[in-house]
């Protein structure tokens, strides 16, 4: 068997893995690929064997499961059995050193994740951050990512559904601002919000000037734009070191510390099936058990209530 060792610098290593990322359909994936094979080849330049086989792709999983977790190793593997048959079509390699390489095991992933909650601590810190001038953001956008995090931290809202909620959605309803007709997958839910929430909304709409159509706006420079990606959403959580939807599963912490059912959680999160909610609750029983509730404003408002 004759190996043709991968030429990771010279330009037949770059237009093959131009080529192994051209046959992916998913751009996303194709980023996330793209990643992988720049690790991988700088894994090869310093350390790396000289042939592309097996045997090297086996240690690169060691060492990557030395660095990062089971789902970023078996991704990092999806995206070099792609590049072995790619590097297969071009003739760099034969057929018996591809289904090696494709053959690499990948890494049994137990369980699920359970995701993250926030402590009180945290809760705290992440409000300041967001709202402190120390961010670098001017102050319009200091206040739109105030608003979004009141919906997500406080009203349960997925990212979505922050990109989707309009002014007309918000009404007064019992003496309480609500976001109403709010629907995902065919169910359709009215949003207590808690005063603090509504506040935080109340000062980007005043300060920037937005009247109808969508809630929220992103910015392109210094220019506001007509709507806010679900991208966008978790652009703004990930900058301070969280996910959209752990912020989600703190708003299930709070409520149901502060006792509500657990059909009113189910409510207020949109779910279709008690049992997805009940899985929230099983793993917060895991992982937070015997600790404070979250407190999500200096004065928060006890409980949730449903309209």
């Amino acid at each position: 068997m004759n190996l043709i060792p991968l030429p990771a610098e010279s330009q037949i290593g770059d237009r093959l893995i131009e080529a192994t990322l051209a046959g992916i359909p998913s751009r996303s994936t194709r980023r996330a690929y793209a990643g992988c094979l720049r690790d991988f080849l700088r894994w090869w330049r310093s350390s790396g064997p000289t042939a592309f086989d097996r045997d090297a792709v086996h240690q690169y999983r060691l060492d990557l499961e030395s660095r990062v977790g089971a789902s970023r190793v078996n991704q990092a593997l999806a995206a070099i059995s792609h590049l072995a048959r790619e590097c297969l079509a071009h003739h760099v390699i034969d057929h018996e050193t591809a289904d090696g390489i494709t053959g690499v095991k990948r890494i049994t992933v137990r369980g699920s994740r359970t995701g993250r909650w926030l402590d009180e601590q945290q809760v705290r810190e992440l409000m300041n951050a967001v709202g402190s001038p120390t961010t670098g953001h001017g102050t319009l956008q200091r206040l739109r990512d105030q608003a979004v995090l009141g919906l997500l931290l406080g009203a349960g809202l997925r990212r979505e559904e922050v990109s989707r909620a309009t002014v007309a959605q918000l009404e007064q309803r019992d003496g309480r601002w609500c976001l109403v007709n709010m629907e995902n997958k065919g169910r359709v839910r009215t949003i207590a919000l808690p005063d603090w929430v509504y506040n935080d909304i109340r000062a980007w709409m005043d300060a920037s000037g937005v009247r109808d159509g969508n809630l929220i706006r992103g910015f392109n420079g210094r220019h506001m734009l007509a709507a806010f990606s679900g991208q966008s959403v978790h652009n703004t959580a990930s900058a301070y070191g969280v996910r959209p939807h752990d912020l989600r599963r703190t708003f299930t912490s709070r409520n149901l510390e502060n006792g509500a059912t657990l059909l009113q959680i189910m409510n207020a999160l949109g779910h279709s099936q008690l049992s997805t909610t009940q899985k929230y609750v099983n793993s917060l029983a895991t992982m937070r058990r015997g600790s404070a509730a979250c407190d999500f404003a200096p004065n928060p408002k006890p409980g949730l209530t449903t309209p």
